[in-house]
């Protein structure tokens, strides 16, 4: 998945927690991180599928990573950056399918959980 800033910062999300960010707005050179930068020896790097970027330097990023959805955030192009699981309900993964940004201060992420299931009302 990709995103640009309206000022014309792009960032590039992939498999294996792979990011890519435009140096500049000409969209000729870019920087690589892979996240988390720390992870436990034999873990699975997640599957990133969704990204937006409000401002230049500001992304959200959104994915899998083993049984839970993973949303990663920045505010200084991923020099630092939040890492947040998302637990599944019963055993169902949840996923983020998108973001969506009103602002630079208000994004939402959309997604869903499929579970199938017996619920059992209390009389």
């Amino acid at each position: 998945a990709v995103a640009c800033s309206r000022e014309g910062q792009c960032t590039a999300v992939g498999a294996e927690g792979v990011v890519l960010t435009s140096q500049g707005h000409d969209l000729m050179h870019w920087n690589e991180l892979i996240l988390p930068a720390r992870f436990a020896p034999g873990e699975k790097r997640p599957l990133l599928k969704s990204v937006a970027c409000p401002a230049d330097g500001v992304c959200l990023a959104g994915g899998i990573h083993g049984a839970d959805a993973i949303i990663a955030s920045t505010k200084d192009n991923w020099s630092d950056y939040a890492y947040e699981k998302i637990e599944g309900i019963e055993g169902a993964a949840p996923a983020v399918a998108a973001f969506g940004c009103e602002s630079i201060n208000r994004c939402v992420a959309v997604g869903g959980t499929s579970l199938i299931g017996v619920r059992r009302p209390t009389p």
